[in-house]
């Protein structure tokens, strides 16, 4: 990616000037204890910012608002979120509803939402036991 280097300088000055971090969800990460005038204090904490900013602004926060979604719609056809693992949604849904409930699911999740502008493709399985999966 030729405009991460870019990047991670914006948020190196940024903390430098404000001592924090702000995700795309509005989460703060202090760095208000980093002797910046130190050249590995400074890099360690510009590289922990940039971390926050991409996996609370993505897996994070954006994971947790739509695995909140996800459950409310599992939930109008008796079904429910029964494990997430990484960037896996497990559920459980009367075998009945599974092929009506794949579909709105993939729709769901796909679907961009702000702040993320970002189509993230879904792949799913289905089967009976956590092995066919």
């Amino acid at each position: 990616y030729p405009d991460i280097n870019n990047f991670q300088l914006k948020i190196e000055e940024y903390i430098k000037k404000n001592k924090k971090i702000i995700s795309l969800f509005g989460r703060e990460r202090f760095f208000d204890h980093v002797n910046f005038s130190q050249f590995g204090d400074m890099k360690a904490a510009a590289r922990q910012a940039v971390s926050h900013f991409v996996q609370s602004s993505s897996s994070g926060d954006y994971a947790s608002m739509k695995l909140v979604e996800l459950n409310r719609l599992l939930q109008k056809f008796g079904g429910r979120v029964w494990n997430h693992l990484y960037d896996g949604f497990y559920v459980l849904v009367p075998d009945e509803k599974v092929d009506e409930v794949g579909p709105l699911m993939k729709r769901l999740l796909e679907t961009p939402e702000d702040p993320v502008s970002i189509k993230l493709p879904v792949t799913q399985k289905k089967g009976k036991r956590w092995s066919d999966v």
